[in-house]
């Protein structure tokens, strides 16, 4: 499973991705974790990127349109940007298109999910909600660890 650090290289080097309008999108599977968002997908075609960030292990593009991608990459995920020519490779299931680059999200394992949400209400879904404060975040401290786990008698691994 890529761990936190790679997630954060990986968005830092979808910036090169900020502002530019995606012309097309290619679905080439219907399930990976859990089922893909077709048609919430399809309605990106024409926006463009504003911002691209990470929570914990999201990806998180943000669209001009008030939409947000969520990417999880699961096990074996990752994306990838290659020419607009160049040939997709097995396990390629989505593929964003922009004018000379494309961005794919690969994955063998199928274990990694796309999902589109609403970007106002991207704290409010279960799975972003339920997450502890960031490893990176200024406010983690050892006061705040300490309160969190004072009382706790579970070993920590």
């Amino acid at each position: 499973m890529p761990e936190l650090p790679e997630v954060e290289t990986t968005v830092n080097s979808l910036n090169i991705l900020k502002n530019k309008k995606v012309i097309n999108l290619d679905i080439h599977t219907k399930k990976l974790r859990y089922p893909v968002p077709i048609n919430k997908l399809k309605k990106i075609i024409n926006s463009k990127i504003i911002n691209l960030r990470r929570i914990a292990k999201y990806v998180i593009i943000d669209l001009n349109i008030s939409n947000s991608i969520i990417i999880h990459l699961g096990m074996s995920g990752r994306l990838k940007i290659i020419k607009i020519n160049m040939p997709l490779k097995n396990h390629d299931h989505l593929v964003f298109k922009f004018n000379n680059i494309k961005l794919i999200y690969n994955d063998p394992r199928r274990f990694g999910f796309i999902d589109i949400v609403e970007s106002d209400k991207i704290n409010n879904i279960r799975y972003i909600k339920k997450l502890g404060i960031d490893a990176l975040d200024k406010n983690l401290s050892e006061d705040y660890l300490y309160k969190k786990f004072h009382k706790s008698e579970v070993l920590i691994k």
